[in-house]
């Protein structure tokens, strides 16, 4: 009560007036020392408290810990990390997860000591974002550690956190970028972008990788536009295409993609005619799919006869990827014949050619040649499932 009042002599005294105070009594002493800001007498009190014989709790141990932090004394902090071990908290299951844990963390992080702070976040088992931020702050901070390849440790850390959570928030997210802009792993800030979950949120991360100085990297612009289209921000997207400084090959394909899988089909082909004015840029299978998909979709006969001839041309024909787009564009366009045609002048088939084949018959209302291309393709041992 008294302490709860902001009263810490009245409560101390009430303290020192008990004959026997139980474990519970000493750790809600040294606790209110700690929320009040009484951190000096902290580890005093710490120390009479196992001068009596009592074995401290996790609560007790993380009200030392946070002193030690406070007060610089790096020497105490280290002989509590030792304790916490021999009085068996380091494995205790009850504890795994404890204020305990963070504790050290924390300690071991405002000590700048990476290699100690990382130590004990691979053992805890709970990883919560307490944890997670703490380390992100450690790998932020201008200190380096010869014992750890920063990189390395850095992406781990990631990988605990899309296994804890699989999507993280905006904070966590723009930690993490700014975490490996730190330890220049700018293809792996790329990936922080994709793990965010709301459009709202890769917008603002958007900012962050632009004041992160990523802007103009075309691994970083790409994972924006494929989180903007995957989260249905196509113009968004669009944006971060536009302001890149230099599109690549990589850039290119995913907005083409992005714009054909949302029903956009006009803009993805009035973007490939933009490619097509850099011929320094080769075209790609992804491209020549998602123009093909954008074809079918818009009944594009004309269009994608050209984008046809041009896989031949660029050495694309053999590709089954493509060559199932051309199947499909055919079918959707009204050419049913072509797309006929060009089936079996096919060299090899796979699952997607066939059943491409067989919703092409059924969508033209071909209901026999659907049935016996469909009894071809079981004996080929091919299983549509």
């Amino acid at each position: 009560m008294y302490a709860n009042c902001g009263d810490l002599v009245g409560a101390r005294l009430l303290f020192d007036e008990m004959s026997e105070p139980n474990l519970v009594s000493w750790t809600s002493m040294l606790s209110s020392y700690v929320q009040h800001g009484y951190d000096d007498l902290v580890m005093q009190l710490f120390s009479f408290m196992c001068r009596t014989g009592l074995r401290p709790n996790d609560f007790g141990l993380s009200s030392a810990l946070k002193a030690c932090k406070i007060n610089g004394e790096l020497v105490a902090g280290k002989l509590l990390h030792g304790l916490i071990i021999k009085c068996g908290f380091k494995y205790n299951a009850f504890c795994s997860s404890s204020v305990l844990d963070f504790a050290i963390i924390e300690m071991y992080v405002t000590f700048e000591m990476k290699a100690d702070a990382y130590k004990r976040f691979l053992d805890v088992r709970d990883k919560n974002e307490i944890c997670f931020t703490d380390m992100i702050s450690s790998f932020i901070s201008d200190s380096d550690d010869a014992d750890l390849n920063m990189l390395e440790e850095a992406k781990t850390i990631h990988s605990h956190i899309m296994k804890a959570f699989g999507e993280y928030d905006l904070c966590l997210g723009n930690a993490l970028i700014e975490m490996y802009a730190k330890c220049k792993g700018v293809d792996e800030a790329a990936m922080a972008c994709s793990g965010l979950a709301t459009l709202d949120q890769g917008r603002q991360t958007h900012a962050y990788d632009i004041k992160s100085g990523f802007q103009s990297n075309a691994f970083i612009g790409s994972a924006l536009i494929d989180m903007y289209a995957k989260c249905s921000g196509v113009n968004d997207a669009f944006r971060a295409f536009s302001n890149m400084g230099e599109q690549d090959l990589i850039t290119w394909s995913t907005m083409m993609a992005s714009y054909a899988q949302h029903g956009h089909g006009e803009k993805a082909l009035k973007l490939l005619s933009k490619f097509q004015d850099k011929p320094s840029v080769p075209v790609n299978d992804s491209i020549l799919s998602s123009c093909l998909s954008a074809c079918a979709s818009l009944v594009a006969l004309d269009m994608g006869k050209q984008i046809h001839a041009r896989t031949i041309k660029t050495g694309f024909k053999s590709h089954l990827h493509v060559n199932c787009g051309i199947i499909d564009m055919y079918c959707k366009c009204g050419s049913i014949e072509d797309a006929c045609k060009f089936f079996d002048k096919m060299g090899g088939h796979n699952v997607v050619s066939w059943i491409a084949m067989v919703s092409g018959y059924a969508h033209h209302g071909l209901g026999k040649d659907d049935i016996e291309l469909f009894d071809k393709m079981k004996e080929a041992g091919v299983d549509p499932s």
